[in-house]
């Protein structure tokens, strides 16, 4: 039962750690001027939030809803506010950092 409860925890992790990756490639990409990589590097994340958003309960899970909404807003604003869009990268890179974290202690 331990290690099944290990596997599922890891599972977790990776699925914070790949939507981390995305969110850090997609920050480099509008920095550098490249608004459509931004964009590509962006399609994952969706997908790995809300996986993991149903492995979870209670104050993690409504972490994660927030992050998929804050999502919501870089993509809109990738075009026509890098500034914003940037910031709100940072955001949700400091928030997937803190839940990895929060994961690692559990």
């Amino acid at each position: 039962m331990r290690l099944q409860a290990e596997v599922q925890q890891a599972g977790r992790r990776l699925l914070v750690l790949a939507a981390l990756v995305d969110v850090n490639s997609a920050r480099v990409d509008l920095a550098l001027g490249n608004p459509e990589s931004a964009a590509e590097a962006l399609d994952p994340i969706a997908s790995r939030l809300s996986a993991l958003q149903s492995r979870l309960d209670g104050e993690s899970a409504q972490a994660v809803g927030a992050m998929l909404d804050r999502l919501i807003l870089v993509r809109n604003e990738i075009d026509a506010d890098t500034f914003a869009a940037l910031g709100d990268l940072e955001i949700l890179a400091n928030d997937l950092s803190q839940l990895a974290e929060d994961l690692e202690a559990d």
